[in-house]
């Protein structure tokens, strides 16, 4: 639902900004929700280990995109390089995350 949100926002010219901003958050909450279900089992090998930081990873990338949409609204200067730094810290989180799911 988060990514959709953020599509709808690029995509829509009211109210954009704050869709995408909200979709951002999202997605967050959702990496937080099944990270704490992998926080909770007690099996630690090294798939879930690599699942569970690439989960953190993406939690934040999104956070940073998500924040960096808040700056952009204020007019803040360095929004892009956040939204930036974001986007690649979601990647290497989603990278692991994938990582995890083949080996």
């Amino acid at each position: 639902m988060g990514n959709s949100l953020v599509i709808h926002g690029l995509i829509t010219q009211k109210d954009g900004p704050r869709t995408v901003m909200i979709g951002n958050w999202l997605q967050a909450l959702g990496g937080t929700l099944s990270l704490q279900a992998l926080l909770v089992d007690e099996e630690r090998d090294w798939a879930t280990i690599l699942t569970i930081i690439g989960n953190l990873l993406q939690i934040a990338g999104n956070s940073l995109q998500a924040a960096s949409v808040a700056l952009q609204r204020t007019g803040k200067t360095n929004a892009d390089q956040i939204n930036l730094a974001g986007g690649w810290v979601q990647a290497l989180g989603a990278s692991l995350s994938y990582l995890s799911a083949t080996t």
